[in-house]
């Protein structure tokens, strides 16, 4: 049987349905714990040869910097699926949170933070 990849985004309802028309399955949550089920449900169905995996999960950078090290650390373990934290225009006057991250990689891989002002 063949996979199917999917585009998933977790996040709160209002934000969730506007990636629908995009063709994105929305798992709409309201809590940090909700947000990491839903990701150890997509971990789960990859490794139990589902036919449908999520090969992107977009997750609002507002829960994804409160998931619990746990779940980080089972994320970094796996290519898929590949889990991005995205803004979500709240956070005005700060850098976001997905581009810190880039950042700390960046730096990390190649000793220097090239993107710095």
């Amino acid at each position: 049987m063949d996979k199917t990849y999917s585009l998933a985004v977790i996040g709160s309802p209002s934000t969730v349905l506007l990636y629908r028309a995009v063709g994105a399955v929305p798992f709409a949550v309201s809590t940090v714990a909700e947000a990491e089920e839903t990701l150890h449900h997509m971990m789960r169905t990859a490794q139990e040869g589902d036919t449908e995996y999520y090969a992107v999960c977009f997750v609002e950078e507002q829960l994804f910097q409160k998931l619990s090290d746990q779940i980080r650390d089972k994320m970094a373990k796996r290519s898929l699926p590949a889990v991005i934290p995205v803004p979500t225009g709240e956070q005005k006057g700060k850098t976001p949170y997905g581009v810190q991250r880039i950042n700390e990689i960046v730096e990390r891989a190649i000793g220097t933070n090239i993107f710095q002002d």
